[in-house]
């Protein structure tokens, strides 16, 4: 079976949604949680510092380098 990259796009965002749909809240929590710490598997400590500010802020950053480092 082979499909065109649109329909492949309209099958993956089909299979998303369907899971999504699935869900309650707290699975989706665990999955949400469980990708973006995934995702930051390999990053180093300024990797991670440097989103928090692109996400947030310096200042938030700071607090929360802060809070780990005590």
């Amino acid at each position: 079976m082979q499909l065109t990259q649109t329909q492949l796009t309209n099958l993956k965002e089909n299979y998303t949604n369907k899971l999504l749909d699935g869900m309650d809240l707290k699975t989706l929590q665990i999955f949400a949680y469980e990708t973006i710490m995934d995702t930051m598997i390999d990053w180093s400590d300024e990797d991670v510092i440097d989103e928090i500010k692109l996400i947030y802020d310096d200042n938030t950053a700071i607090t929360m380098f802060e809070q780990v480092k005590n």
